[in-house]
């Protein structure tokens, strides 16, 4: 930075006609502009990005929901068959023979 300075200082002190200054200060004055058009292009941009973005993060929000219910229902519907099997498993169970039969 110090040395860029000190190379714009020394290109000021050649230039030694009021042309040459005014020359100059359009020329700086223009590619300010550019810088300033390019600044607006980046933030345009990245504001796309953005909301680019938030719409795949609503999305992926909606698929982790989606999904988490369907563990949820799974879960839910294991258990479910599990305790079914249990009580028929219960009532498949020979009753003890007391001997009592005969």
């Amino acid at each position: 930075m110090e040395t860029q300075a000190r190379s714009n200082s020394i290109e000021v002190i050649r230039m030694t006609t009021k042309k040459e200054m005014e020359d100059r200060i359009a020329e700086l004055e223009q590619a300010t502009v550019v810088w300033q058009t390019e600044k607006a292009q980046i933030i345009a941009e990245a504001q796309a990005i953005q909301k680019a973005h938030n719409r795949r993060l609503m999305y992926l929000r909606l698929m982790e929901k989606f999904a988490n219910d369907i563990d949820s229902a799974l879960n839910q519907l294991k258990s479910d068959v599990n305790e079914v099997n249990a009580t028929f498993a219960d009532g498949d169970r020979p009753e003890e023979a007391t001997g009592d039969e005969l």
